[in-house]
C-alpha cells in the first residue's frame, strides 16, 4: 500500500515534524508532494522518502486561472506517476485542487485537522471536507469541534490521534556542551520553541522573565524558532527584540533561531522549564517534546494545552496573556526541584503511553489498508493498534458532571437577556458542566406609567404574545433549578444544591435596573455555604459608579468570589480600585458559541430590507437607517423602539420573541442599530451592520460597544463616517474572525480555569 502525502510548507516543525515522525516509523510505502528546498526536503532526503516538487500558493482564481490550471495538471501527473492508494492532506494548501484531482482519480483522501477546527463558511470548503474518507484530529478538543459541524453520516470518519513525539535520548554530555556553548552557566533557564508569530504571545514570556529575574537575577529565556519569512513575521520578531530592550532583559533573552528537529530535545533537556504562552493550540506538540526529556511545562490554559496537560500532569496551566501568573508558576517549579521532577516524570510517562510513534504508524497503516479495501491485520510485533488516545478524555466525560447554577437576567422579555443566558449555559455544558439557571424572578421595578396606560400599551404592542414566545424559549432551551424563588431571602433559606455558582453576564450589577435601585445580593451569589465556589463571568455595572457605602458593600460581596471577570474596561477599572487587584476582562457570552444553528429558522424574506433595531429611535439612527435604505434601494423595517408612530422610521415590526428577532437579523441586508446585542448578533450572523451611538441619557451604554468594536478591530467599519461609501465595501471578516478567535479563546480559558477543580 502507498500513501501520497501533500504538504505545502517547507518547515520541519509542527505539522511537518508530525509527518516526518510518521514517515520515519512507517510500515507502508510513502511519497511526499512539497515545495523544493527547506528543512522538510532535507529531512525527507535523510529518511529516503521520494518527494515531488510542487509550489503551493493562495491566489484568487479569477486573477490567476493559469496558475491554478498549471498546479492542477502537475498534481494530476504526480498521481499518475505515484499511483497511491490514498492521498493524505497534511496541511491546507490549494486543497480544492488537490481534492478535485483525488476525487476524479477515485483515490480516498485522509485529512489532518491540524489546527482548531473552524466551521466551513463557503460551499467549496465544505465540499472539500466532506470528500475526505477520514479526518484525523490531534486532540479531543478538535475532534469535538469537527463533530459539532459534521453531518451524522460523516462523524464515524473522524478520529483523535495524539501526535507522535520525537524519541531522542539526550546525554548529560550533550546538555553540558549546549549550556557551555550558549553561555548559560548555572543560571535558571526557560525555553520557548515554535514560530515567532503573534498567536504564540511570546511577549508574555518576556514580561514573566522580568518578574522571575527579581528572584533569580541570572535567569535566561531561550527562543528556538524563526518567523515565517513574511513581513508581519519579521515585524513581530523586531517587536520582541524591542520589547526585550524596553524591559531591560535583552541580555537575558537568547534568539537561537531555527534548529534541526533532532537538536530540539537537547535544548529542552538543558532547560529547567518549557513555556507555551499561545492564545490558541490544537495540541501543543512543544509540551510533549519537553515531557519526553522530563522537562516540566507552563502553558496557556487553551485548547489542546489544557487537554494534554490536565491528562498528563506534566505541567501547569495559566490564563492567556497573564504574565504575572506565568511568572508565579514558573517560579514555583524553579524553586521546588522535587515538584518539577514530579511533573516532568508524569509527562514522560504520559507521552510514552499516548504519543508512541511506532503505534501511531501502525494505526495509520491499518487506516490506509481499510480505505484501500483490505481487511487490516495486526502486525507480528504485537503492537496494540485499536486504542484511541482519546479514551482517557472519554473516560473523564463519563464522570458525574459538576452542577453549576447561573444567576442572571433571563426572565426578561428581551432578546439580549435570554440569548446571553442561553449562550453561557451552552458554553458551560460544552465545558462539561450541568448548567442550570437559578429560577429567580427578581422583584419588579416601579413603572413610570399608571397601570391602565401600561395595560393599553401591552394590548397595542401584543406584549402578551411576545411574553409567551419568550416563555416558550426558556422552557425549551434553558434548564432551571428545581426550586423556584421570588426573593433573596427565599434563596438563602433553601439554596439550590450545586457544586458552584456563576453570575453574569448582562448588567446584573447595575442598581438602576433593580427594585429600589439597590444591589441585589442574589446577583453577587451571597447565598449558599462559604465553601461554594463563586464565579462571575462578564458581569457588568452598566456604567454605574458606587458611592462610599456601596463600595464597602461590594468589597464584602467580592471577598467570597474565587474568580472574577467583567465585560467592560470600566468595570475592570472599578474593581481594581475597590479590590486592589486585576480582574479578568472577558467577552459577552453570546460571542462564545461557535454557532446558533439550532435557533435560526429559514425564511423567504432574505435580503429584502434594512433592519432598524434600537434601544432608542433618535433622529440620528433614523437618518442612518433612511440613508442605508436609499443606498441599498430597500425598505426600512423598524423593530422595537417607541410605539409612537412619528418616532420611528419605515415599516413597524412588533417584537415577537428571540427566535423571530434572530430571523429578522439573519434575513436583513443591513442592520442599523444602537443595541449591544443587536450589533453582536448582526456580526455573528455575518450581516453588514452600522452602529449609531446612543444619545442623551443613553450615552453611557455606548462605551461597551466602542470597546467591543475596538477589540474586534472593526470600529471604522461599523461606525463609518460615510454610510453610503461604507456599504459599497465588504466587511473585513478576516480581521473580525481572527480577533474574535483570540478573544474567545482567552475568555474560554478563564472559564476552564474557574471550573477545573470543581
Amino acid at each position: 500500500m502507498k500513501a501520497l502525502f501533500v504538504n505545502p510548507g517547507k518547515s520541519a516543525y509542527g505539522s511537518g515534524q508530525s509527518m516526518l515522525k510518521l514517515l520515519e516509523k512507517r510500515n507502508f510505502c510513502a511519497e511526499v508532494v512539497c515545495p523544493g528546498g527547506g528543512p522538510l526536503e532535507e529531512n525527507l532526503h535523510k529518511l529516503g522518502v521520494k518527494h515531488h516538487h510542487l509550489e503551493f500558493g493562495k491566489y484568487a482564481f479569477s486573477r490567476r486561472p493559469d496558475w491554478h490550471f498549471a498546479f492542477y495538471s502537475r498534481f494530476r501527473k504526480i498521481l499518475k506517476e505515484s499511483r497511491p492508494e490514498v492521498v493524505v492532506i497534511n496541511l491546507d494548501g490549494n486543497t480544492p485542487l488537490v481534492t478535485l484531482a483525488a476525487v476524479r482519480a477515485g483515490i480516498p483522501i485522509i485529512r489532518f485537522s491540524r489546527f482548531e477546527f473552524q466551521r466551513p463558511q463557503r460551499w467549496l470548503e465544505n465540499w472539500c471536507w466532506l470528500k475526505a474518507s477520514a479526518v484525523i484530529c490531534p486532540s479531543e478538543l478538535v475532534k469535538r469541534q469537527v463533530l459539532e459541524w459534521a453531518p451524522a453520516d460523516f462523524s464515524s470518519k473522524v478520529h483523535c490521534w495524539y501526535d507522535p513525539h520525537v524519541e531522542r535520548p539526550v546525554s548529560d554530555t550533550e546538555i553540558k556542551e549546549f549550556r557551555e556553548k550558549a553561555g548559560l552557566g548555572a543560571s535558571k533557564t526557560v525555553v520557548f520553541v515554535g514560530r515567532l508569530h503573534p498567536l504564540k504571545r511570546i511577549e508574555t514570556a518576556f514580561r514573566a522573565l522580568r518578574e522571575i529575574r527579581q528572584t533569580f537575577a541570572d535567569a535566561r529565556l531561550l527562543l528556538v524558532g524563526f518567523h515565517d519569512g513574511s513581513g508581519p513575521g519579521a515585524a513581530y520578531e523586531k517587536s520582541l527584540r524591542d520589547l526585550a530592550v524596553q524591559l531591560g532583559i535583552s541580555n537575558a533573552v537568547l534568539f537561537l533561531g531555527y534548529m534541526d528537529r533532532g537538536d530540539v530535545p537537547v535544548v529542552m533537556a538543558a532547560s529547567d522549564v518549557c513555556v507555551l504562552p499561545s492564545a490558541s493550540e490544537s495540541f501543543g506538540m512543544v509540551l510533549t517534546e519537553a515531557w519526553s526529556v522530563r522537562t516540566p511545562t507552563v502553558a496557556s490554559d487553551v485548547g489542546g494545552c489544557r487537554e494534554i496537560t490536565s491528562a498528563s500532569g506534566g505541567g501547569l496551566l495559566v490564563p492567556v496573556g497573564d504574565h504575572h501568573a506565568f511568572a508565579t508558576q514558573i517560579l514555583k517549579l524553579l524553586q521546588n526541584p522535587v515538584l518539577a521532577q514530579k511533573h516532568g516524570a508524569a509527562g514522560e510517562a504520559w507521552v510514552a503511553a499516548y504519543c508512541d510513534s511506532t503505534k501511531y504508524a501502525e494505526r495509520f497503516r491499518q487506516l490506509v489498508l481499510t480505505l484501500g479495501g483490505v481487511t487490516p491485520m495486526p502486525r507480528s510485533s504485537g503492537v496494540t493498534v485499536n486504542h484511541e488516545p482519546g479514551e482517557l478524555a472519554n473516560s473523564l466525560e463519563k464522570q458525574p458532571k459538576p452542577k453549576v447554577c447561573i444567576a442572571t437576567f433571563y426572565h426578561e422579555s428581551h432578546p439580549g437577556a435570554v440569548l446571553q443566558a442561553y449562550a453561557l449555559s451552552k458554553t458551560l455544558k460544552h465545558l462539561g458542566c450541568d448548567a442550570q439557571m437559578l429560577a429567580y424572578t427578581r422583584p419588579a421595578r416601579e413603572g413610570h406609567a399608571n397601570p391602565f396606560k401600561r395595560q393599553i400599551l401591552r394590548i397595542l404592542t401584543r406584549t402578551d404574545r411576545c411574553d409567551a414566545a419568550y416563555k416558550a424559549f426558556r422552557s425549551k432551551f434553558l434548564k432551571e433549578t428545581q426550586e423556584t424563588y421570588s426573593s433573596y431571602d427565599s434563596i438563602v433559606s433553601q439554596p439550590p444544591q450545586m457544586d458552584a455558582s456563576v453570575c453574569g453576564s448582562d448588567q446584573i450589577w447595575n442598581p438602576a435596573l433593580l427594585a429600589g435601585h439597590r444591589y441585589d445580593p442574589t446577583y453577587f451569589l451571597q447565598f449558599g455555604p462559604d465553601a461554594l465556589p463563586r464565579i462571575s463571568y462578564a458581569a457588568s455595572f452598566g456604567g454605574h459608579q458606587p458611592d462610599a457605602a456601596q463600595s464597602e458593600l461590594l468589597r464584602k460581596y467580592f471577598s467570597r468570589f474565587a474568580h472574577i471577570s467583567v465585560r467592560e474596561p470600566g468595570g475592570q477599572a472599578l474593581l481594581k480600585q475597590l479590590l486592589g487587584r486585576e480582574v479578568a476582562l472577558t467577552l459577552d457570552p453570546t460571542l462564545l458559541p461557535e454557532n446558533y444553528d439550532e435557533l435560526i429558522r429559514p425564511s423567504t424574506e432574505k435580503g429584502s430590507y434594512v433592519l432598524l433595531y434600537g434601544l432608542q429611535h433618535s433622529p440620528e439612527i433614523q437618518a442612518a437607517a433612511k440613508e442605508a435604505g436609499a443606498c441599498m434601494n430597500l425598505p426600512v423595517w423598524s423593530y422595537g423602539g417607541p410605539f409612537v408612530p412619528w418616532k420611528r422610521t419605515g415599516r413597524r415590526i412588533l417584537e415577537e420573541g428571540p427566535l423571530k428577532w434572530l430571523e429578522r437579523i439573519q434575513n436583513a441586508s443591513v442592520v442599523v442599530t444602537n443595541s449591544y446585542h443587536g450589533m453582536i448578533f448582526s456580526l455573528r450572523l455575518r450581516k453588514r451592520v452600522i452602529f449609531v451611538p446612543n444619545q442623551g441619557k443613553f450615552t453611557a451604554s455606548n462605551d461597551r460597544l466602542f470597546h467591543l468594536s475596538d477589540v474586534l478591530g472593526i470600529r471604522d467599519q461599523v461606525m463609518p463616517q460615510n454610510i453610503r461609501s461604507a456599504l459599497l465595501q465588504e466587511m473585513n471578516w478576516d480581521t473580525f474572525d481572527s480577533r474574535l478567535a483570540e478573544q474567545r479563546e482567552a475568555s474560554l480559558a478563564f472559564l476552564r480555569t474557574a471550573i477545573r477543580d470543581l
